[in-house]
């Protein structure tokens, strides 16, 4: 299976931790796993490449940016993988919005950390409430977030 995994950066934090261990072990089990990043923070970059893990490195010009959902837009494009994952809700963010209104795109999972955006509200709460239906699996890291979900 060709697979894309998605976060912002492979930093020392947890969520990255996760992806790290997750794209090394189905590499081994013969899956090919490609992991787009947008911030050059590379503490896990090493131990990635020695698993077979390719890491396209696609820097954000500024804060915000659109560059990372044309990227991956035109990776969906592509035809070249069969799954994207994504984990946290910027990530996710740019993965779904990517794939709007494709024909040709991976199965879309998103993995959310956090529970429904507290004190989050106006639009970037409707545009995640919004997005979110349109994945086709989402994982969570809580009961009560699969209820919410």
């Amino acid at each position: 299976m060709r697979l894309l995994f998605v976060i912002d950066n492979l930093g020392s934090g947890g969520a990255q931790r996760q992806m790290t261990n997750l794209s090394i072990e189905l590499t081994r089990r013969g899956h090919r796993v490609d992991l787009f990043v947008y911030s050059a923070a590379d503490h896990f970059a090493a131990q990635l490449r020695d698993a077979g893990v390719r890491i396209l490195l696609h820097p954000k010009p500024s804060k915000f940016s659109w560059a990372p959902i044309r990227k991956l837009r035109k990776l969906f494009r592509s035809g070249e993988y069969d799954l994207a994952l994504s984990f946290m809700t910027t990530p996710n963010f740019y993965c779904l919005t990517a794939a709007m209104g494709l024909s040709t795109k991976p199965r879309m999972v998103i993995s959310e950390r956090f529970c429904p955006w507290s004190g989050w509200n106006g639009v970037r709460q409707r545009l995640i409430e919004r997005l979110y239906p349109r994945a086709d699996h989402i994982t969570v890291n809580s009961h009560h977030m699969r209820e919410h979900y």
